[in-house]
């Protein structure tokens, strides 16, 4: 198995640096304005408070389904930062356990 994983990442390195084909011309696509940006943020934002002035209800469940997610997020952190801890044998509260004695 683990010679497939190593097959496949360095099968991939080598596509990834492979000359690309002369015959197909590329496109350089170069960046708008900034201001352009920055005016459609302001717009999107004006759009935004003019629909929460009209309907506060949505917004209201729009904030509650960001209050969830961020909690949620913050708890899938926690539990990844535990696991990683937990096999690197770094367990933090048995650590200051250890110090403590």
């Amino acid at each position: 198995m683990r010679f497939l994983i190593k097959t496949a990442f360095w099968f991939t390195v080598v596509i990834l640096f492979l000359p690309k084909d002369p015959a197909v011309p590329t496109v350089s696509h170069s960046a708008p304005p900034a201001n352009i940006d920055v005016s459609e943020a302001y717009n999107l934002l004006l759009n935004i408070q003019n629909m929460c002035a009209e309907q506060p209800e949505i917004c209201e469940a729009g904030a509650d389904g960001l209050a969830a997610l961020k909690n949620g997020t913050q708890g899938s952190v926690d539990v990844i930062a535990k696991i990683l801890a937990f096999q690197s044998g770094s367990n933090g509260s048995a650590d200051s356990n250890r110090d403590s004695k």
